[in-house]
């Protein structure tokens, strides 16, 4: 039975987290979070919290993503969600479940598309679902239910997605190592009222 209460739109800290530790390993984060201030002087009663408690504001994890874009470009935060997958896998609350997927699914490209709605769950509340619409050899699509403005908007989280895609995609697969080594294409778009993600990989 539900409780009547929505869930506020967010991430799970641990996902922010991580993804704080690999600006921090990079030498980046200062530069980062410097851009996050300027952008929203209300940034210092947060930022430095970022780590603390289970989940992570919608919209304060659309300004950092977009903060991180505009100090280190489109490729770099690609290249972010693609470490952060593979960072995933050794510790943290996804390690189990892509262990398990790396030692029993990969390199079966489809399947690992369809167990892609389990992560979302895991990382997301309140942002809709993930529904697989579509796998066939070498190719995958999928749609994001949630209709919410800021996270229609928030090109920078969708462009960290599309690098963690890719990441999920290329498990277990020698000639996927990193972003660098791929040709696997992962692109989010609008389509109609709902973002679609669309997976290209070697069949």
């Amino acid at each position: 039975k539900s409780s009547g209460v929505v869930a506020v739109p967010a991430l799970s800290m641990q996902s922010i987290g991580g993804f704080r530790k690999l600006l921090d390993e990079r030498g980046t984060w200062s530069s980062v979070r410097a851009e996050t201030r300027a952008r929203d002087p209300f940034a210092d009663h947060w930022i430095d919290s970022i780590g603390d408690g289970t989940w992570f504001p919608i919209d304060r994890a659309s300004l950092l993503m977009e903060s991180t874009r505009a100090v280190l470009g489109d490729r770099a935060v690609r290249e972010l969600g693609f470490a952060r997958l593979s960072r995933a896998m050794d510790t943290g609350v996804l390690a189990p479940m892509l262990r398990s997927w790396a030692r029993t699914v990969a390199p079966d490209t489809g399947t690992l598309v369809k167990l892609a709605p389990h992560l979302w769950r895991a990382i997301s509340q309140g942002r809709g679902e993930l529904k697989v619409l579509e796998v066939e050899p070498g190719f995958g699509r999928i749609r994001f239910t949630s209709q919410h403005p800021m996270f229609l908007g928030m090109r920078g989280w969708h462009l960290y997605l599309e690098g963690f895609s890719l990441g999920l995609v290329g498990l277990g697969r020698a000639d996927a190592k990193s972003l660098a080594d791929t040709e696997d294409t992962a692109e989010i778009a609008l389509r109609g009222e709902r973002l679609a993600l669309a997976l290209r990989w070697r069949a």
